[in-house]
């Protein structure tokens, strides 16, 4: 689960490198935050793209008035994110070269991220007949249906950097062919699973059983119940490990902040959160630090030193060093700037009064239970926590470590039940009690109690699916758009 918890690009990740400047140095490369400017499009075909930059250099060393001098491929968005990018480049005073010499051409390279391919699951066989009653169950529980909509719903997010452009309107059409493609293979791995794991009689009665009416209900809201129980899930687990881990260290915040100084320019909410240890991301957790610095003829601070850190200990202090050079004071000032960097955290969930007791409340609640909605999404586990804890954490004073790793492991437990509330309650609000009846006793039928045990025991088997088969989509989605379109190689 932690995964999701960690900022991304929506559907798949990639970065983007700015190379050395030809007649600069830098003062400061934007961070993790030019993730969120590769082109969703071109992330959706694993495409590498190259830009090209001449940008003028302020008084203070800044690029200004970028223009993009070379971009390819074309029309895919990489120009456009490059200029964003652009907004965060800073130099050092005199490396411009001579003084009339202001223009810097800057070369950045988009890469998706490198990762091992995924290899693709050994998948057993089923019989023609076993294969026939998976597919009609996958069928019966709107999964492809879910993945349709679900995949649809990411793409229509994507912003198209000119609907008129034809090659940005085939990259498009690309991958929503390349999309409908893999969730045609993903159906058809799961049937095998399911087909040649479970047998005969429990699908012939999955299959009874999704045909009712009640059934149907549930499966149509099948997908919107497993991300109502995903958001949950992220939600209250980060607000209970914030809260354990606040009470093993003592999370003191600051006092008021000091006025703010006046700035030319300060840096961006994406670059304070760039920052933020991951950790701290994770749990939401709110604080800053007030640092004292002066500044030099150019405006740019110098001498920075933290004046007081809330929380203390977690990295609030280095981070907000960091961002220091991200902040320009007017020319000619001359006094020490005292100021706060902070970052705002994540507000506290609202609680709401649980619904009065009801046998229909009581019904939903066994319901959710016996679907394993919260376990099915209860995967990361202590391997994951350990790789995120071994990331550099500048600041991090001695015990906080093993406090935050305290935190995130036992607070798993303490956010369950609130999601099985939550979920409940929204059953019990949203269908009869002869409906709720009736999912019940699907849900306590041993074929469901079968199916139930495969899942959670073929858990990582199901997600290599998804993986696998997901990137065989990125590669068919370039290979449709590269037979009509000159590609990088």
């Amino acid at each position: 689960m932690l995964r999701r918890l960690i900022p991304f690009v929506a559907l798949a990740a990639g970065s983007a490198l700015a190379a050395a400047p030809e007649k600069a140095d830098w003062a400061a490369q934007p961070g993790e935050e030019v993730r969120d400017e590769y082109p969703p499009l071109a992330l959706e075909m694993n495409m590498k793209g190259k830009v090209v930059l001449t940008c003028a250099l302020s008084d203070l060393n800044v690029a200004q008035d970028c223009k993009v001098e070379m971009e390819a491929p074309a029309g895919l968005g990489f120009g456009q994110a490059a200029i964003r990018m652009s907004e965060g480049f800073r130099f050092r005073p005199g490396a411009a070269g001579k003084p009339d010499d202001r223009e810097v051409r800057i070369p950045i390279n988009f890469e998706p991220d490198s990762r091992p391919a995924p290899s693709k699951p050994n998948l057993p066989e089923a019989s023609p007949d076993a294969l026939d009653l998976a597919r009609r169950f996958i069928e019966l529980r709107g999964d492809r249906r879910a993945m349709t909509s679900s995949r649809l719903s990411a793409l229509s997010r994507i912003k198209i950097p000119d609907p008129t452009n034809q090659v940005t309107l085939a990259a498009r059409e690309a991958v929503v062919v390349a999309s409908g493609e893999t969730v045609v293979r993903i159906s058809e791995d799961r049937a095998r699973l399911y087909g040649a794991s479970l047998s005969t009689p429990h699908l012939q009665q999955l299959n009874t059983y999704l045909s009712g009416p009640s059934e149907q209900r549930f499966a149509v809201n099948s997908m919107r119940r497993r991300d109502r129980a995903i958001y949950l899930s992220r939600d209250y687990y980060r607000q209970a490990a914030r809260r354990t881990f606040c009470q093993s260290i003592g999370c003191i915040p600051l006092p008021e902040a000091p006025p703010e100084p006046l700035w030319v320019e300060r840096p961006t909410a994406k670059q304070i959160t760039a920052r933020v240890p991951a950790p701290i991301s994770i749990m939401g957790l709110a604080g800053g630090a007030d640092l004292e610095c002066r500044p030099d003829s150019a405006g740019m601070l110098k001498a920075c030193r933290v004046l007081r850190e809330g929380p203390e200990k977690v990295g609030f202090g280095e981070m907000a060093l960091a961002l220091s050079a991200y902040y320009r004071a007017p020319a000619g000032e001359t006094r020490p700037l005292v100021f706060r960097v902070a970052t705002p955290g994540l507000a506290e969930m609202s609680s709401t009064l649980p619904p009065p007791p009801s046998r229909a409340l009581a019904l939903a609640r066994r319901g959710v239970e016996l679907e394993r909605l919260v376990d099915k999404i209860d995967r990361g586990g202590d391997a994951e926590i350990e790789a995120i804890l071994k990331a550099p954490w500048p600041g991090a004073g001695p015990g906080v470590v093993e406090a935050a790793r305290s935190a995130l492991k036992t607070s798993q437990a303490q956010a369950i039940p609130k999601v099985v509330d939550t979920l409940a309650a929204d059953n019990a609000a949203q269908f009869s009690e002869a409906e709720l009846e009736a999912h019940v006793a699907y849900l306590e039928s041993p074929a469901y109690q079968a199916l139930a045990d495969l899942e959670l025991r073929m858990a990582s088997t199901l997600e290599g699916i998804l993986e696998y088969e997901a990137e065989v989509g990125r590669d068919r989605a370039k290979q449709l758009f590269c037979e009509e379109h000159t590609c990088p190689k």
